[in-house]
């Protein structure tokens, strides 16, 4: 289990660290696979329904349970989950379900407490999370996601569920199904006859974001179409709609002779020629954009050098070398004979088009 402790400040205009609250993310190690956005909110600071008891089971407003709590007969802007030894005797563990099922399948349940929590008693909490059921009865569990030893909290605290990794890893899924049931439980301990609660403020209930598909994609026009042996020019791109949920590209170079690209649209021109840079959406390799380049600038005069070396294997990648009389080289896609020590220039998958060029001055 891991847990992710977020802290934020809240700042205002002129004044600094006004609010100060923390977070927990209790979840397996397969992560939610997309954005959240809110679905649903039992907010029990609305007052909905009075009660006193501790030890039974009562309605809160029409669509929300609660057992072992109470509000103090509406006084409380939260629910008092707990109570004495006697009472925990008997109502353990305490918690709070939803009446009717989720509409729509969810990635994430965040319980919110209140300062104050765990302040009273000898009261302890050795295990709490939310267990997921597929029926209104509660009696067919699908999943538990946990975390054990609640903390005492000194601020206003929220801990994030999402799906246990079992879970996770037997449904192929990072969301609870639809229509299903949501019980936020706290397995108590109590020995004095002194109420240890927790003071239970809200439940979230969040769904995955829809995902925004990429509508277009457009290289915008460098100052210059042409460029010179030895400069470097970034492309950039606007990627649209703004709110697209996966903005990133991909490059190529149509002529990487000519000149080549890196993931950050960067162009390294290497010898005279056109070339066109194309930029292909991730999430949509139909939409793309492209531009021409022209690269001036290459010494295409004619220079006899010897060159010689010893025996080389494939050079898959580019490697800088001292080859024939002080001038250094680059290779790709070459091998060298061991008699004789010619170069041989080829062409495959590993290795690309077969390279050899000088990068320092003759």
């Amino acid at each position: 289990m891991k847990i992710l402790k977020k802290i934020g400040f809240l700042v205002a205009t002129g004044a600094m660290a006004v609010g100060v609250g923390v977070s927990f993310l209790a979840h397996g190690e397969i992560q939610t696979s997309a954005a959240s956005t809110l679905y649903s909110t039992c907010d029990f600071t609305t007052k909905a329904t009075a009660h006193t008891g501790y030890s039974d089971s009562w309605a809160y407003a029409t669509d929300w349970n609660v057992f072992g709590g109470q509000n103090n007969n509406g006084g409380w802007a939260y629910i008092r989950l707990g109570g004495k030894s006697a009472t925990l005797a008997t109502a353990n563990p305490v918690y709070v379900n939803n009446v009717a099922a989720m509409g729509e399948a969810i990635n994430k349940v965040s319980v919110s407490l209140m300062v104050g929590t765990l302040s009273a008693g000898t009261m302890s909490v050795t295990n709490y999370g939310v267990k997921v059921y597929s029926d209104a009865a509660l009696t067919t569990q699908i999943d538990d996601s946990s975390l054990t030893n609640l903390v005492k909290p000194t601020v206003a605290v929220t801990y994030d569920f999402a799906p246990s990794t079992a879970y996770q890893t037997a449904n192929s899924t990072t969301v609870w199904p639809s229509g299903s049931y949501f019980k936020v439980y706290f397995t108590c301990t109590n020995t004095s006859t002194t109420n240890g609660i927790v003071y239970l403020d809200k439940i979230s209930f969040y769904k995955d974001a829809p995902l925004v598909a990429v509508t277009s994609v457009t290289v915008e026009d460098p100052e210059s179409t042409e460029m010179t042996v030895g400069t470097t020019l970034t492309l950039t791109t606007t990627v649209l709609p703004a709110d697209a949920t996966d903005k990133t590209v991909t490059w190529s170079s149509s002529n990487e002779v000519v000149a080549a690209i890196d993931s950050a649209g960067k162009i390294m021109p290497l010898a005279n020629g056109t070339v066109r840079m194309t930029a292909t959406s991730v999430a949509d390799n139909t939409k793309s954009d492209y531009i021409d380049l022209t690269v001036s600038g290459q010494d295409v005069s004619t220079t006899a050098k010897t060159i010689t070396t010893t025996s080389l294997g494939l050079v898959t990648s580019y490697t800088n070398g001292y080859y024939g009389t002080g001038t250094v080289y680059s290779l790709r896609g070459v091998m060298a004979k061991a008699v004789g020590g010619e170069l041989q220039f080829g062409n495959n998958a590993t290795a690309g088009q077969g390279l050899f060029y000088n990068v320092s001055e003759y």
